[in-house]
């Protein structure tokens, strides 16, 4: 908002903008479900709350249906609504990572719990072939997100912080990006001495 504010300052068309906001999708359940698991393993030895398996699943689509209704919120409000007067795109959000890495989840999870207006999806082809055959295009967002907020509390109660989750997860996939960058700038630059 404040770049698309700051474009039109300097003459621009806010129609011309266009842009999303990534957000990881399935790689929070796979870090979530292995901190629940690590405490499942010490449950009596250290805790005095119980651990529930059953909160293991539920993270991911907790946490993106609390940034959906949070992104509706956003722009519904009168600041963008200036923007939106003239031309202004909202940004979407992007799901990224909604391959299902749990074998014990639907192949179609991060696809079907996320279908929301204003959203995309950056479904791998595996899972795409497997919603074309099983999936039903139906919206599930917004959804009820005070049952999502329940998730993200009782997570924080056995010593689980979203924030934190999505945090490291932030910071482990900037690293990899980085190699990957780096790794794609050597090869280049090794074809480049080649011609």
């Amino acid at each position: 908002v404040r770049g698309v504010e700051e474009f039109l300052r300097r003459g621009g068309q806010a129609d011309r903008v266009h842009s999303v906001a990534s957000v990881f999708v399935s790689r929070v359940d796979t870090l979530t479900d292995k901190l629940i698991d690590e405490l499942l393993q010490k449950e009596n030895a250290t805790h005095s709350v119980e651990i529930r398996d059953d909160l293991k699943g539920r993270a991911a689509v907790a946490n993106a249906a609390i940034i959906y209704e949070r992104y509706r919120e956003f722009f519904n409000n009168e600041e963008f609504k200036v923007i939106e007067d003239r031309g202004g795109n909202t940004q979407r959000l992007l799901w990224g990572s909604t391959s299902t890495k749990n074998p014990a989840y639907s192949d179609i999870k991060y696809v079907t719990e996320l279908i929301g207006k204003g959203t995309v999806n950056t479904v791998p082809e595996d899972t795409l072939e497997a919603f074309l055959d099983h999936g039903t295009v139906v919206a599930s967002l917004p959804g009820e997100v005070g049952s999502a907020e329940r998730v993200i509390d009782e997570l924080r109660a056995i010593g689980i912080d979203i924030n934190e989750v999505c945090q490291r997860l932030l910071k482990d996939g900037v690293v990899a990006f980085q190699k990957s960058f780096s790794s794609l700038l050597r090869a280049i630059e090794e074809k480049a001495v080649e011609l």
